[in-house]
């Protein structure tokens, strides 16, 4: 039998689940559990401010107007 590997979170009742579409063998399996090394663990950084400046390149002319069905409730 070939090796299944895949990356999991155990969550608070202790059960490991694989994600989507992987199906695990029927039967008596040997599993092997490694915690992630916190030091090989990459995290992406958040992005800063302006990650989407200069995508909005245009804008109607009555974007701010009130909305007619908004009317009854802005009086």
């Amino acid at each position: 039998m070939s090796a299944i590997q895949f990356n999991a979170v155990v969550g608070m009742e202790q059960v490991i689940r694989p994600p989507h579409g992987i199906v695990l063998p029927q039967g008596e399996i040997e599993v092997v559990v490694r915690p992630r090394d916190s030091e090989t663990a990459v995290a992406a950084p958040r992005p800063g401010p302006g990650l989407c400046q200069g995508m909005i390149i245009y804008m109607a002319a009555d974007f701010d107007a009130p909305l007619e069905d908004m009317r009854e409730y802005m009086e």
